[in-house]
């Protein structure tokens, strides 16, 4: 029995003495190694030099069709990328999420310009978020050299992966076995702010994004939270902001629900 993968092997060969009969050779290696490695490095003013050397006419066939085509293209550049940023740093999680994402983004769409877009605007994002946590790990680092940095690491983690509930610093400091007055006094000596600001600030971002990429009410999102009511997180979120819930999301909200939205909400 004829093993399938022979029929790749033919195809393979054809292609490469194909391709040499007609001078025709895909992109640079090198520019696809400094392209990712960029990305990996959190070095956005590089990727866009390397994004301006122009190889559109030597990316391989990979369908007949235009638009399968592009998609297909994307995946790899979405792929690639998002190794890169896994490697530069960035949560694995967050990474396979962006990319789950925009494939899914680019299979519903038959628009080769916004298949494009979508992959592109991806790769740049990966590239934006190794920078931003390298930029985050770099003033972690000028801020303290303690060994108790580990601490903190901890209690950010237990906070992020809490931010759904009511967080004391009793549970926290439970959580990592460490003395409540002490790993308060901690957290503020390398972080330069309370432990409960802190709390405070992450459950707003958490709100902020909500505000902009879901549904949610404005109660609903106060519960989540762990906030003891929409009142006192519409106040804690405009002291931070200087915005009130609905003006936050008036101004970033997406368009195609955020009529629905406020409609509902000024109910």
């Amino acid at each position: 029995m004829t093993d399938p993968y022979d029929r790749v092997w033919e195809a393979y060969n054809r292609l490469l003495i194909k391709n040499m009969e007609n001078g025709i050779i895909h992109n640079p290696y090198n520019e696809e190694i400094r392209e990712y490695s960029a990305i990996e490095r959190g070095d956005i003013e590089e990727w866009r030099q390397v994004r301006k050397e122009n190889y559109e006419d030597r990316r391989g066939i990979l369908s007949e069709d235009p638009v399968r085509q592009e998609i297909d293209i994307g995946i790899v550049v979405v792929t690639l990328s998002r190794s890169a940023a896994a490697r530069g740093g960035v949560s694995p999680e967050a990474c396979y999420s962006l990319s789950d994402a925009t494939i899914q983004a680019m299979e519903k769409s038959t628009d080769v310009a916004v298949i494009k877009h979508l992959y592109r605007t991806t790769e740049m994002r990966y590239c934006l978020m190794v920078q931003e946590v390298r930029q985050h790990k770099q003033e972690e680092e000028n801020a303290s050299q303690d060994k108790d940095n580990l601490h903190i690491t901890h209690c950010k983690n237990y906070i992020f992966s809490h931010l759904n509930s009511r967080i004391s610093v009793r549970q926290i400091a439970g959580a990592i076995g460490l003395e409540p007055n002490y790993l308060s006094s901690l957290f503020h000596r390398c972080e330069n702010i309370t432990l409960k600001q802190y709390i405070l600030r992450e459950k707003i971002t958490l709100a902020k994004n909500m505000l902009a990429y879901s549904t949610y009410t404005y109660v609903e999102i106060a519960n989540y939270l762990g906030f003891s009511s929409q009142s006192h997180l519409g106040e804690q979120f405009r002291r931070i902001t200087g915005m009130t819930m609905r003006q936050y999301r008036e101004r970033y909200g997406k368009e195609d629900f955020l009529h629905d939205v406020v409609t509902q909400e000024a109910q």
